[in-house]
């Protein structure tokens, strides 16, 4: 594990990716905005440090810069036509300002390992420039987010392991206390009820609700005749001394009377057209009607949508889980706002600066367990 004391957040602008460039890409401009490791410490998440070094340089790349590279960096061959070329100078102007900070030096870009880093260290071997062994190391940005996100989606869960049985208790307690509050208000207003209305008028109430149970019928419902109107009527009009066995008798006898009327299936008149369509005969119809098509048969589709099935456990969440880690995406999710005229190398490297202080602890601890020596990075692309 490396100790480190500063760290020097590095973004290169470019005339164009590599692989459309046959690796011949160059560097438009460069940026680095560094801090030491207790000042990062030190500050709030709201605050960047306050002590902070700088060093940004734009080159003439004597290559064409391809449109898209123009259009995200705003630097065109033509504003660049009198900068001059990243030299020999330019790399001992970079090897003297990481030389000024305290020792050992992280370098820290977004996507380093594959561009960044690689590009760098290609430059400064083509012209003879070496960063002093030992002294300097680098991460990737994007896989510290990664790992730092997921912790803290870990020990979120861990955290919140016990809240749930709590937050059911708590509302099982609370449905508890509003039933017994309606139950003792639903039987203090049904006392009141019962002890204003007359005994005469509730027994009949209940004659009438028992009647209407037992027939499990609205009335009226089966009114077509006139018969089921008037008899459930009668029923609820008889005094309220009636027996139990006769209000089964009666019941009995009226639902026996509608199912033989419901058996009888209703004659429907014949119209004139059809008693004239008697007269002509069927082989009329087979030749003259169009035969109907022949349905297609119904299939069930036996087609993979998918190459691999997917875990019943994760699927429905891959997509809600899936973050895209490009500075601009990071910036917002960690910030909390819309970063501004990105891909500008100091705008770039100082947007990066204030994700790493939002989780400072955190990124220095992984830095330190995952940095590897500047002088391991390779010096091509392929």
């Amino acid at each position: 594990m490396t100790n480190i004391k500063s760290f020097a957040f590095l973004d290169l602008e470019t005339t164009g990716l590599p692989e459309y460039e046959f690796s011949r890409t160059k560097i438009t401009e460069l940026s680095v905005v560094a801090c030491s490791r207790e000042h990062l410490q030190l500050e709030s998440t709201l605050e960047l440090p306050r002590v902070v070094h700088k060093l940004s340089l734009c080159f003439n790349p004597f290559r064409m810069i391809s449109h898209k590279s123009s259009q995200s960096t705003g630097l065109y061959n033509d504003l660049l036509q009198h900068e001059g070329l990243f030299d020999a100078n330019a790399g001992e102007l970079l090897r003297l300002f990481l030389s000024r900070l305290q020792k050992p030096v992280c370098l820290v870009a977004h996507n380093g390992y594959r561009f960044d880093f690689i590009l760098l260290k290609k430059q400064l071997t083509s012209i003879g420039i070496t960063l002093e062994a030992g002294s300097v190391v680098c991460i990737d940005s994007i896989a510290a987010f990664r790992s730092i996100e997921a912790d803290i989606e870990r020990s979120t869960l861990e955290n919140c392991d016990g809240l749930d049985d709590a937050v059911s208790e708590l509302e099982y307690r609370t449905v508890r206390m509003l039933d017994m509050l309606q139950q003792s208000g639903s039987a203090k207003e049904e006392n009141s009820r019962q002890s204003l209305t007359p005994p005469s008028e509730e027994i009949e109430r209940k004659h009438k609700q028992a009647v209407q149970a037992h027939l499990a019928v609205s009335p009226g419902e089966y009114n077509r005749n006139g018969t089921a109107s008037e008899t459930m009527d009668e029923m609820l009009s008889q005094p309220a001394t009636m027996g139990v066995l006769e209000c089964l008798e009666v019941a009995s006898n009226f639902m026996a009377d509608q199912k033989k009327r419901n058996e009888k299936t209703p004659q429907t008149s014949r119209t004139g057209r059809e008693e004239d369509n008697e007269d002509v005969e069927d082989g009329f119809f087979e030749q003259t009607q169009k035969p109907a098509p022949a349905s297609r048969p119904c299939t069930s589709s036996r087609a993979r949508k998918r190459l691999f099935p997917a875990d019943s456990s994760t699927e429905g969440t891959q997509s809600t889980q899936r973050r895209r880690y490009n500075l601009t995406e990071l910036y917002k999710r960690t910030v909390g706002r819309d970063l501004q005229n990105a891909h500008r190398a100091e705008q770039d490297t100082m947007a990066l600066l204030e994700c790493v202080a939002m989780h400072a602890e955190r990124f220095i601890v992984y830095a330190e367990a995952h940095c590897v020596p500047f002088e391991s990075i390779k010096g091509s692309f392929y």
